[in-house]
């Protein structure tokens, strides 16, 4: 099936149903069926039974939402670019390719409600890889297997998350190249039903699963470890630092009022912020007044000179290449492309 450059909601609904989610429905920002969601490429292939492909490298054109329901299963997840937002049973998980791009991994230990959600301006490219439990029981060769995989299943973190580098495939070809060659290979199946691509891009999922699927043993294997010695630092951390922060962007606070604020030493902020999100707690906190910025440029109509002093910026040259180094882009760039993306339609 060639790949649409646009989907209008009921084109989203209808693919997102062909690809074998039966209990959908979408809601966004303007009701008309016919107005433009999605501008990008989509492709989604069953490689076997129990084994499904999901890639998106798109442009989300309208605020809103898209329902379905889950089976049990394990959903690895590969962002490369942008923001995913979703919710699974009412409990919402984001994440962000920024700093760098990352895995993270969905436990679904029973049928559940799913939400995706999209953020009007929100380019994202990423890859998604879905195993139902059927089909991993039915790749465990001994008890030990079994048992494993039914553990990860029985516990109560359902969502896993670590940087793409972490994991490296094979030393010849890390993760980035392998991630983006399989979208490459899923992209033509889904243009030309080529057959020695669709066998490239088996070889290559495969090669993911396997090599991702150790990863989450691992940490599995830590978390279990963690919760029999409650002296070692749990990953998670707590997220009334991220709740308060929110509150708390539009002041230039210093490290020292942080810690009162915030309720905990520097050097457990530090440790929290550098263990969750790789960055010192600083560094966190001018990713998300660049992203305050962004949006105030894409939907406030704010001037780059308002927006960098959103950032926390006086001179707008300093914020220009900082937004550069966070987005890829210019804040001319960036809005340019918007608009371009959006005029389209």
């Amino acid at each position: 099936m060639p790949i649409s450059s646009t989907f209008t909601q009921d084109e989203l609904l209808q693919k997102v149903k062909a690809a074998g989610f039966r209990q959908t429905r979408v809601c966004f920002s303007e009701s008309a069926q016919s107005v433009k969601a999605l501008s990008g490429q989509l492709s989604f292939e069953e490689l076997a039974a129990g084994l499904s492909l999901h890639v998106a490298d798109a442009f989300e054109v309208l605020t809103g939402e898209i329902n379905s329901t889950l089976e049990v299963g394990i959903s690895i997840n590969f962002l490369l670019e942008g923001e995913v937002h979703y919710a699974i049973d009412g409990t919402e998980f984001k994440f962000s390719a920024k700093p760098s791009p990352l895995t993270f991994v969905s436990i679904i230990n029973k049928p559940s409600e799913f939400k995706r959600f999209f953020n009007k301006g929100n380019k994202v490219k990423k890859l998604n890889v879905f195993m139902t439990k059927e089909w991993l029981l039915s790749r465990c060769k001994c008890q030990q297997d079994l048992e494993q995989l039914n553990t990860i299943f029985e516990q109560q973190k359902l969502v896993f998350d670590w940087s793409i580098d972490e994991v490296r495939e094979t030393s010849e070809l890390n993760t980035k190249m392998l991630i983006s060659n399989l979208i490459n290979h899923l992209f033509e199946v889904n243009q030309s039903d080529n057959f020695h691509s669709q066998l490239l891009a088996e070889q290559l999922a495969f090669r993911l699963i396997s090599a991702n699927y150790s990863k989450l043993i691992k940490e599995h294997q830590r978390l279990s470890e963690t919760a029999e010695n409650p002296k070692i630092e749990r990953k998670e951390g707590q997220t009334k630092y991220e709740a308060k922060l929110e509150s708390l962007l539009e002041q230039n606070l210093s490290l020292t009022e942080l810690e009162r604020y915030l309720g905990s030493s520097i050097s457990t902020l530090q440790r929290y912020f550098k263990i969750r999100y790789g960055m010192t707690l600083k560094q966190y906190i001018r990713w998300k007044k660049l992203e305050l910025a962004r949006n105030a440029l894409l939907f406030d109509n704010k001037t780059i000179g308002e927006a960098a002093y959103i950032a926390g910026y006086n001179h707008t040259s300093n914020f220009v290449t900082a937004f550069k180094n966070q987005f890829d882009l210019t804040p001319k760039q960036l809005r340019e492309s918007y608009i371009e993306n959006h005029e389209a339609f």
